[in-house]
């Protein structure tokens, strides 16, 4: 049930027209961990506080936003759908929220916010920024922000039974490409639900050429095709791709 309702949700929000100017909220949490020596956080709205612990929670959903980072549409979407089926106490919301340069001047945040560069750069798992504005001691990649969150739950929610990360458009590119480099499954306990992404990331070198029937093969043209956040190969695949 849960799942078809955050179907419909996600269909929705596909007729929602993005612009990309300074979020209009930030998360009423953070989520904070140690890299390095160096405190990283997060903006997260969250449905519950999340340093405390509930021994009768049974499942998380992390669900990521689309570009233009309303994080909190997200949560609160994804959290009355929760309430409806009477999981309250039950399920933790998590919405994470990947800030970027222009964010940074109207909220006053500390330095231990991450934030990135463009407006699509955390969606492709690449490193957070640092500006004469805004320094940081530090550089980290979304997904071992997701990495580090996930494992979070799983070490101090001993009851929990299942973690979904879910996201929408850019979130789920993000979801997409998280998904494709992962290992941390802990033991099947991660599901992804991947909605409405403008583009995936291929496994291997074909493409196919024709709607119907399927056909695939190597392009011919286009040499970076197969680039990431398109494919596998990059020189610098290793300053790209952060597992």
């Amino acid at each position: 049930m849960l799942k078809s309702k955050l179907t419909f949700y996600f269909l929705y929000l596909l007729h929602y027209l993005p612009t990309y100017g300074q979020v209009e909220s930030v998360g009423n949490q953070t989520f904070t961990f140690i890299k390095d020596s160096s405190a990283i956080s997060l903006p997260i709205f969250c449905n519950m506080n999340l340093n405390h612990t509930n021994d009768e929670l049974e499942n998380a959903i992390i669900v990521i936003h689309g570009m233009t980072r309303n994080a909190y549409d997200y949560f609160e979407s994804v959290n009355s759908i929760n309430s409806e089926l009477g999981l309250d106490n039950r399920s933790i919301i998590i919405a994470p929220q990947f800030l970027i340069n222009i964010d940074m001047g109207p909220w006053n945040l500390d330095s231990t916010i991450a934030f990135w560069s463009g407006t699509s750069s955390w969606l492709s798992g690449n490193l957070s920024n640092s500006t004469e504005q805004a320094p940081r001691n530090f550089e980290v990649s979304s997904f071992t922000i997701i990495d580090s969150l996930i494992h979070y739950l799983v070490s101090n929610f001993v009851n929990i039974e299942r973690v979904t990360l879910v996201g929408n458009s850019a979130g789920g590119q993000l979801v997409n490409r998280y998904a494709a480099g992962s290992g941390m499954d802990y033991n099947h306990l991660v599901d992804y639900v991947v909605a409405a992404p403008s583009s995936f990331v291929y496994l291997d070198e074909n493409r196919y050429d024709s709607p119907f029937p399927f056909s695939w093969n190597t392009p011919s043209v286009c040499p970076s095709y197969n680039d990431y956040k398109y494919g596998l190969d990059y020189k610098n695949l290793q300053k790209k791709w952060f597992f």
